[in-house]
This record gives structure tokens, sequence and C-alpha cells, in this order.
């Protein structure tokens, strides 16, 4: 090896040697700092007065769900050294827990502190935050609805590095918890006809429940009867062996927490004895005149009467709802010719019907207006049998009676019409009443087994009607409709009828707009199947376009190259003059190709030139 490398090689060994030793006084430094300026261990934190336990008795804060709390901390800072300084604090609280904005703030000496708020981190900012030797307040505003315990990290930097320590908060739970009646279950304000009460009840909360109870009270609130269950959120049974009277049922409900939350008092009474009820007047085998009768009686119940109801030979003809206890109620009919038997029928609010006795009067009405009233096919036969002054008035009654012999026909006022009519009603019926002045009739002219036939005049609309559905009429052609029917039910070929007197602008019906719904659903389907044929259309003419031109490309450029190989008098290959002839011995006696130097093909020519 030569002097010259030896003197290398020691150089570059100093080199390496003065450079570990720069490294390893370098990181002596940097340790001798660390551990002369230890200052972590320096800070202090302490919860202020407010907190129910402070953080020294390794508590923490302990808040209300869904309440803002105010976290106030503070910071002293007991080292005596300037680099010990803390120029930053930031509190980083749980993604459970919201900020309430513009609620933070700080007692430090400089004022141009800078605070930001970045998802769940809040930050103070400044070169002497907390001075050392210097205590600093640093106040918040937090809120959370999750109950559960958690912790708020608080961070400190100084120009050493960075301290953390945990604050611990439990979150209470105050939300009461929910409770649900069930379907079959008892509820305020009810009545019922038996001797026990049910209960079935859900309750829910966030947390867990703790227990549900039962109470159950007499009339004079005086606890007769509870139970309980625990750890559920569920729960149904009875109080049974009850004697009729009134009870108060209470369902209280506690959770894991200690919130209770309750249903109040329930009234619920239990009454099993029917009404009695006392025909007043008209009395038994009365002689009646006037077409418009006053049917007066009186009831007697331990509750209130829910409805009262005339019967008239079987029928309901009216329901009268306002019924007084222990007084006389009147309920007012018109009434036809002819020997008819009436009682009242009563029911209480817990469902016990009472029925009172049966009493006969005879409707003797005059003749002129029994035409309009009458309720069978024998008053209608004594109208058109009647002597008139007037043989032309004679014809025309004995005319009108023929017509409608065949039907039982039932005059009903407008008061009646406008509160929902109801009645049940035999084939070949004719219902007569007045809308809009004008007079007009309701024929029941055949009852099937789930539907009826009806003819609705003065202008005859005829329609058919099943079980349960109703049916609109405009009976004065004003676009209006005039009259709402409504098939009720039918049992032993008779079929209960609603109608009722109303007054609603006519619409299209449903027909109408289900052909107008798919008239406009086909015309949507050919537009959209049109605009996707001319979409089709016009891509494949694109395509075909640039398939076109692509083709003419390759043929100029195959055009190009014959050119540029063999001219049209074919002495030009590649723009140099050859002589045919050569060309043609070349192709006879090829010479062998040899294999040029690709990286310099100019020196290879120059010794093909020396060999030659």
């Amino acid at each position: 090896m030569s002097l010259n490398k030896k003197k290398d090689v020691k150089e570059i060994d100093k080199k390496k040697i003065f450079y570990k030793v720069l490294f390893f006084l370098l990181i002596a430094i940097i340790l001798f700092y660390f551990f002369r300026y230890d200052n972590f261990s320096k800070f202090k934190i302490n919860l202020n007065s407010n907190a129910i336990i402070n953080q020294e008795a390794q508590g923490g804060y302990s808040v209300s769900e869904d309440i803002p709390f105010l976290y106030n901390i503070s910071v002293n800072n007991t080292e005596t050294d300037p680099l010990s300084n803390i120029s930053q604090v930031n509190i980083t609280y749980p993604l459970e827990f919201q900020f309430i904005l513009n609620t933070n703030g700080t007692n430090s000496l400089e004022q141009e502190t800078l605070f930001q708020n970045q998802s769940n981190l809040l930050s103070w900012t400044k070169d002497n935050l907390i001075p050392n030797s210097s205590k600093v307040n640093f106040w918040f505003n937090l809120t959370s609805n999750k109950t559960g315990s958690y912790n708020i990290t608080l961070s400190f930097l100084n120009s050493t590095g960075s301290y953390s320590e945990n604050v611990s908060v439990l979150v209470n739970d105050t939300t009461k918890p929910l409770i649900f009646l069930n379907s079959n279950s008892d509820t305020n304000n009810s009545a019922y006809s038996r001797n026990y009460i049910r209960y079935n009840v859900s309750a829910y909360d966030k947390n867990n429940i703790s227990s549900i109870y039962i109470y159950l009270y007499n009339s004079s609130l005086n606890l007769i009867n509870s139970t309980n269950v625990k750890d559920v959120n569920n729960t149904s049974g009875n109080f049974s062996n009850l004697n009729q009277g009134t009870y108060y049922l209470n369902i209280s409900v506690n959770d894991t927490y200690n919130n209770r939350n309750n249903t109040g008092l329930l009234k619920i009474i239990l009454h099993t004895t029917p009404p009695v009820i006392t025909l007043i007047s008209p009395s038994d085998n009365a002689n009646i005149t006037s077409s418009l009768v006053n049917f007066s009686f009186n009831v007697s119940s331990g509750i209130e009467i829910a409805n009262c109801k005339l019967i008239i030979d079987g029928d309901v003809e009216k329901t009268e709802y306002n019924i007084d206890v222990n007084t006389t109620n009147l309920i007012r009919q018109l009434i036809g010719n002819g020997t008819q038997e009436w009682k009242i029928n009563c029911t209480d609010i817990a469902g016990n019907i009472g029925n009172s006795s049966k009493r006969i009067f005879y409707g003797l009405l005059n003749t002129s207006s029994s035409s309009s009233t009458s309720t069978s096919s024998t008053s209608t036969n004594t109208s058109s049998n009647s002597t008139q002054n007037n043989s032309s008035s004679t014809n025309n009654t004995t005319n009108n009676s023929m017509l409608s012999q065949n039907y039982t026909q039932i005059q009903v006022n407008n008061s009646e019409l406008q509160k929902d009519y109801n009645k049940t009603v035999k084939e070949k019926t004719e219902i007569k009443f007045n809308v809009s002045n004008s007079s007009h009739s309701l024929k029941i002219e055949e009852i099937y087994n789930n539907s009826i036939k009806i003819i609705l005049q003065s202008t005859p609309q005829e329609a058919n009607i099943t079980v349960g559905e109703e049916k609109k009429f405009d009976v004065s052609n004003d676009s209006f409709y005039d009259l709402r029917i409504k098939l009720n039910s039918i049992n032993n070929s008779e079929a209960n009828l609603s109608i009722k007197e109303i007054h609603e602008k006519v619409v299209l019906s449903n027909s109408s707009s289900s052909e107008n719904s798919i008239f406009i659903t086909i015309f949507i389907v050919i537009i959209l199947l049109i605009i996707i044929g001319v979409g089709i259309f016009l891509f494949l003419r694109t395509r075909k376009k640039k398939e076109d031109e692509f083709s003419d490309n390759e043929n100029d450029e195959d055009y190009g190259e014959n050119k540029n190989l063999l001219n049209s008098n074919g002495n030009f290959i590649n723009n140099q003059f050859v002589n045919p002839q050569v060309i043609n011995q070349q192709m006879i006696n090829p010479k062998p190709t040899r294999v040029v130097n690709p990286v310099n093909p100019d020196l290879e020519k120059l010794k093909d030139l020396a060999r030659s």
C-alpha cells in the first residue's frame, strides 16, 4: 500500500473518533439539562372548594345529567426556576360531554391569552400563562346526557416538556323512568261490570329499572292492597274479589339511581247493578192524535248513564245521550198511525243494561198527514181510501197510495238527520226526509247477505252498499253532497243504517283518479322509451362515425409507408434511388445478415470499410 493511501485511512479514522466523542458529549449535556430542570414533579393540581370531593382525596366531580356544570380548576406552579413557567394548558373532556360556548375563562395575568376550542379539547396558550411560584384558575362549562364515570385529562406544557393528570367525573342519572299502561290494563276514569281490577304496565329508563310498585286504594283513599316486582321492565296482574264501588290505582317505578315516577291516582269504578227505568208517559193504551210525541221516563242508578234508547215495535227509534239520574227525562219522536208498543232501554257507563216495562199506544192521526207520517202499509191504504170532496184529489191520493202500498214509510225530521239518524229497517221500507227545502225519499229495495240495494229520489239514484261501506249523494244537483248513508250491519234480513245530512264538495271518484293515474304512468313510460331509443340511436351513430374515421386514418398510414418504400416507377426505397436489377439480384442471392452494435453503428460502418 502506498504512503498516500495510508495517510488517507488515518485521516478517516480520526474523523470517526471525533464525531463519536461529539455525539456522546451532546447526549450528556441533554441528560444533565433534563435532570437539572425537572419541573414536572413541581406541578400541583387542586380542585376548588366548589367540587364535592377534591382531587387530593382521590375523589372528583359529581354532576347531574343534562344540567350544565361549571368546572373551576386551579393549577399551582410551585417551582421557582424561571424556566418552569407553564406556557400551555390543555383540557381534554370525554366525547359524551358538550362544551357550553363562551363559558371559558382564566385569571391569568397574561391578558392576551390564546384560547382554542377544537372537538373535545380546550386549550389556553401564552408564554407566561402560569409563571413560577403562582396559581392560576381555569374554568369552563360542560354538560352530558349520558350517565356514568368519566375522566377529564389536564395537560401542562413548558419549555422542558409536558405533564398530564386525570380528574374523575361521575354523571348521575336524574331522569325519571317512563311508565306505559298497556292495552289490557284498566285506565283512569273507567268503569267495568265486574269484581276485579286489572293492571299491565311497562317501564323504560336509559339505565336499569330497580322496582315497580302497584298500590290499590278504596274510595276513602285507604290502602287496601299492593304488590311489587324487582329488576324487571314490566308486570301484570289483578286485584280480585272486590265489591262494587270506586277504587284508585297507583303505579310507581324506580330506576337504579333512585329516580321515581308514578301514574298518579287512576279512578276505576266497579258496578254490576243495571239501571232501573220507570215509564211516565204516554200512559198505557193511550190514544195519540199528534205525530210528535214526548216519551218521558225516570232512571235510577248508582253510576252515570251512558245512553237511553226509545224502542218502538222492537226497533230503536232514537238514542239520547244526555240522561240525568233520578229525574224525568224526555225523548221526542215522530209516530205513525196504528197500534204500537214502546219501551225504554238504558245503559250505564260500566256497560250494564236495564229495560223498562212495555206500553201500548194508538196512533190516531188525521188523514191529511198520514201519507207523510205513516209507519205501515195499513196507514197508507187508509190514506188512499180516505174520502175527499174533490174527485180529482181522490184519484191522485189513490194513485199515490198504489205507488207506496208495498213500502213501510218512515218520516225523519231535519234535527234527527243532522245528528246522524240511525235506523234498523226491512226490505220495502221508504224513509222520507227534507233536504234544502225539498222532499226526498230513500227506498230499501232489497237486502242481501252483506249488502243492500237502495233507490234515492226525487231524482232517482240507484246504488248498492256493502256492510261497513258509506256512500255520499247529491240530491239537490248543486255539486255538493247532501246525504251520507252507511250500512252498519245486516242481521235476520234487517239492515242497520246511519243517515246524516252533510254539505261537502263533490270530488272525483277513486276510479276516475285511478284511471288518470294509469294514463299518466303509461304516458311517462312512453316518453322514457322514446328518450332511451333516441339515446341508443345517437350512440350507435357516433360509434359508426368513429369507426369510419379510424379506418380512414389506417389507410392513410399504409399509403404513406408504401409511398416511402417504392414510388410509382419502382426506383425509390426510403426516398433513395435503387437499381431494380440490383434489388432482384439481392432477392435471388441475399447476403447474410450481420448484427450491428446498437451502441455505435457508425463505428461498425468504419470497420466494414477497413476490411474492404
